[in-house]
Parts: C-alpha cells; sequence; structure tokens
C-alpha cells in the first residue's frame, strides 16, 4: 500500500455515525519509509493539529470560537443541559504554542491519507473538508487506542490529544514489531442507513406524539366510543372512520380534530416512505445480506436496516470476524463481559437506535408463542445469575444473544435455523473437550473451566430449545454427574 513517502493524518471526535471497510497494513518494510504523520483533535468548530516536526496548528472556521491577539488560549461557547434548562458559557481551551491557521491547504495536500478516531457529526464534516483536498480518510480503532493511551497521558487537553495521536500514528506505522494493523475506509451506505434510522426513529416519536393529541380529545367528544383506547397499528385503521365522525361536529371542533387527523395521516405516510426508502437501499445494494435477515422471525425492516447500519454490512463483506468486536459496537459496553464496566451504572451505553428498536421484540419475546421465548426463560431461570432478577440486564443479554445470531448468519451466509444449529454443534464440542479433559469427577478442571462447562451446558439447552433439536443423552449425563459432583 505504501511505497513512496506520504502523509497521515490523525483525527480524533466524539459519538460514531458511521463505519468503515478494513484495510490491514502487515509489510514491515512498506511501513519504514518517512513519512509525516498529523495528529488530529476534532472539536467543535475548530481542530487541533500536531507533527513533531512541524508542531502545533488550529484551525477554526466557526464564529463562536475567538483567539485574542498574543493570547495562549481560544475561547468556545458551549451548552449544558441541567435541572434547569439549557445553559450556554464560554470554554477557554489551552492552546500555547499553536500557529494559528486560516487555510488546511497550507498544511495539508492531495494525496494525504488521514486516520480518524470514531467520530460524530463535528468529525463527519470535517472528514468531508479534508476529502475535499484530496485527503484519503481511514480511521483507527477507538478501544485500541484509549487502551493504549492508558499510563501514557492521564491528562486530556485538545493539544494532548492531538500529540498522542501522533505518537500513536507514528508507533503502529513505522515500528516493525507490529505485524498486522486494521484501518477502515469510510462505507457512504452505513453513512446514510444511519442517518434513515435516526430519521425514522424521530418520525416514529412524531408519530406518536400525533396520536396521543388526538386520543386526549377523542377522550372528550367522543365519550361513547373506544377509539382512544386501540393501540397505534388499530388506531391506523380506523382512522378513515373517525375522520368521518369529526366532519360531523360543529364549528371549532370539526376544525380542530381534523386537523389533528392530518397531521397523524401525514407522520404516518412519512414514516412508511422512510421505511420504503430504507428497504430500497439494502435490497438494491446488498440483497443476500436482506434475504438472510428476512429468515429472522418477527424482525421489522427497521430492525434488519439497523443490524445492517450497525455492524452487518461488515460482518456480511468479513470486515469483522470477532463477536465482541460486533455485538460490542452495538451495546457499546452495556454487557458486562465485553466492556468489564458494571451492570448496575445508572446510565448503559447501548445504543438508542438498537435499543428502542429491539424493546418491543424483547417484550413480546415473553410470549409463550415468540420463536425467541427460549433466549428469554433461559436467562431468568439461570439459578446463579442475577439476569433473571434484573429486567434491564436480561434485556442486554436478551441483545447480545440475538445479534450473535444474526452475525454467525450473515458471515456464513445461513439461515436463522442453520445459525442457531452451528452454535448448538460449535458449543456442543466446546464441552466434549472439557469433558475429555475433566476426569471423572472433573477433578482436572481449574474453578474457571468448571464455571464454563456449566455455563456452556445451560447455554445448549437454551439452543436446542430455539432450534428444536434433541439434545443427546450423553450430554444429560454430563449435566446430571456435574450437578451431583462436590466442584
Amino acid at each position: 500500500m505504501f511505497k513512496t513517502s506520504a502523509h497521515v493524518i490523525m483525527l480524533t471526535g466524539g459519538g460514531g455515525i458511521f463505519y468503515l471497510k478494513t484495510q490491514n497494513i502487515s509489510n514491515h518494510s512498506e511501513r519504514r519509509f518517512k513519512m509525516r504523520i498529523w495528529g488530529i483533535d476534532i472539536a467543535r468548530g475548530f481542530i487541533v493539529l500536531y507533527n513533531d516536526e512541524k508542531g502545533l496548528y488550529v484551525y477554526a472556521d466557526s464564529p463562536e470560537v475567538k483567539k485574542k491577539a498574543g493570547a495562549t488560549y481560544l475561547t468556545t461557547k458551549i451548552t449544558k443541559k441541567g435541572k434547569r434548562g439549557k445553559r450556554t458559557s464560554t470554554k477557554r481551551i489551552n492552546v500555547k504554542g499553536a500557529v494559528w491557521i486560516d487555510d488546511l491547504s497550507t498544511v495539508l495536500q492531495a494525496g494525504d491519507i488521514a486516520i480518524i478516531e470514531r467520530t460524530g457529526a463535528n468529525g463527519l464534516r470535517y472528514a468531508t473538508l479534508l476529502q475535499a483536498l484530496g485527503v484519503k480518510i481511514y480511521v483507527i480503532d477507538g478501544k485500541q487506542f484509549r487502551r493504549w493511551r492508558q499510563g501514557r497521558s492521564p491528562n486530556k487537553t485538545d493539544s494532548i490529544d492531538a500529540k498522542a495521536l501522533y505518537r500513536y500514528g507514528k508507533l503502529y506505522m513505522e515500528k516493525s514489531d507490529m505485524t498486522t494493523y486494521t484501518l477502515y475506509e469510510i462505507n457512504e451506505d452505513e453513512v446514510e442507513l444511519r442517518h434513515l434510522i435516526n430519521e425514522y426513529r424521530r418520525a416514529d416519536a412524531d408519530l406518536t406524539r400525533h396520536l396521543n393529541r388526538l386520543k386526549d380529545k377523542l377522550v372528550w367528544l367522543f365519550p361513547t366510543r373506544d377509539w382512544a383506547f386501540y393501540e397505534k397499528q388499530k388506531f391506523l385503521r380506523h382512522l378513515p372512520r373517525i375522520k368521518e365522525a369529526a366532519a360531523q361536529l360543529e364549528g371549532w371542533k370539526a376544525q380542530t380534530l381534523l386537523r389533528d387527523i392530518q397531521a397523524v395521516e401525514d407522520a404516518a405516510a412519512y414514516l412508511e416512505y422512510l421505511k420504503a426508502e430504507m428497504e430500497r437501499i439494502c435490497t438494491e445494494k446488498y440483497p443476500e445480506a436482506w434475504e438472510i435477515l428476512s429468515t429472522y422471525p418477527q424482525l421489522s425492516t427497521a430492525q434488519r436496516v439497523a443490524i445492517l447500519a450497525y455492524g452487518g454490512i461488515r460482518a456480511y463483506t468479513g470486515q469483522i470476524q470477532s463477536r465482541n468486536a460486533y455485538t460490542g459496537y452495538m451495546l457499546e459496553g452495556g454487557i458486562r463481559e465485553q466492556s468489564g464496566s458494571g451492570d448496575n451504572e445508572k446510565k448503559d451505553k447501548v445504543r438508542k437506535e438498537i435499543k428502542h428498536l429491539f424493546f418491543w421484540l424483547y417484550f413480546s419475546a415473553h410470549q409463550r408463542k415468540s420463536p425467541y421465548r427460549p433466549i428469554v426463560e433461559s436467562y431468568k431461570k439461570h439459578p446463579y445469575s442475577r439476569m433473571g432478577r434484573v429486567f434491564k440486564v436480561r434485556y442486554f443479554k436478551f441483545l447480545d444473544k440475538l445479534l450473535e445470531l444474526t452475525r454467525i448468519s450473515l458471515k456464513y451466509r445461513i439461515s436463522f435455523k442453520d445459525a442457531v444449529f452451528k452454535r448448538y454443534m460449535d458449543t456442543l464440542d466446546y464441552i466434549n473437550r472439557l469433558k475429555r479433559k475433566a476426569g471423572e469427577n472433573f477433578e482436572n478442571l481449574t474453578p474457571g473451566q468448571i464455571s464454563a462447562l456449566y455455563g456452556a451446558l445451560w447455554s445448549l439447552r437454551m439452543y436446542a430449545a430455539l432450534g428444536d433439536i434433541a439434545i443427546k443423552e450423553d450430554i444429560n449425563k454430563i449435566w446430571e454427574e456435574l450437578s451431583k459432583a462436590e466442584v
């Protein structure tokens, strides 16, 4: 990939709007050439650039960002939400030793390679500006960067962030002991689908608000009718009849009702348009992946699009191999085994796009006829876990297990039932390996391995119920022996 000198820029920012395709850099000799690496920290309205040879630079294109002549800091306006509402204040940012530039082209040029950390709207904006200069944009793994940074630069300012990114980039791009390094190229399909998913969530919230407003008036104006107690889909089906009844009223009552009914109709039509547009993009560009997700029962269009937008495309194209990289990115630390954080925190980090869209699927999984009921029942009845007692934790575990199955389906191009069967066989193989090592009374297993064996047996039962698979007698015998053994 790199055979001549090149310029490499490192950027960082907060949030996560897009994710990217993978490129592997594994040739040591090709990374030993002299390259100019830039560390760039992105903020709202300005960026800080750092290079060991060139020094520190600040580029600002927002009227909110100001710098007094001779000052070692710049000021910007920030808005904070509190109990008393939003508050706007002025923040000082230390940029001592930085050179103020008015044009990025004075520092950067066409052919540069920009390596950015996962960024939000501000990062996407500056990435677009850099692309206009002919800069190619790549991204580094943010989790990897945070782990590398622990113990090296505990302080955190924009200038320090830029310097840390520079050193991180120099380490991974030039040192010969790094055999491989993964970069991700921007995927425009994911960017578009994520914006559509967010717009769909907002449109659905607007529809709910208009419905509630209309139902409040129907309770008063039509006290003998039960329209206000209909659930959403049933209410929308009866909307023409409600409209006829509203037209028979007189004066302002008819006008306000008809106005609210029109708002509901417009919101519902817009929601259907977004749904059709998302399905069109997925079926045109990833028809096989869409067909695979269609084998999952009760998955809505929005849920399938969310899976593809937040990791499904990368799993389908082979860019994500790890289960934790796939489900961990979607759940953002909601699973303790992936993040290392506790489940007791008041704020969970599961993506709103995932958490909100899949909640009713989880809620309906408690019904007896639901195909996903074995997952919920497995966690509810687990005797040595608090998952059965904590609703939120059980929901995250349900999502983790469901998303794991979608990753297997997309990676191996198999249906829902085949994915369940594959997980069953993999778990069975793991149990047999532990059993061969265990000995007669499991004395050869460590406490951790015994716990893993117990968990694997529990998961095996869940997959068997999920896929209507008959468990072999020898596995039931292992379960009985493990329950009786003094371990």
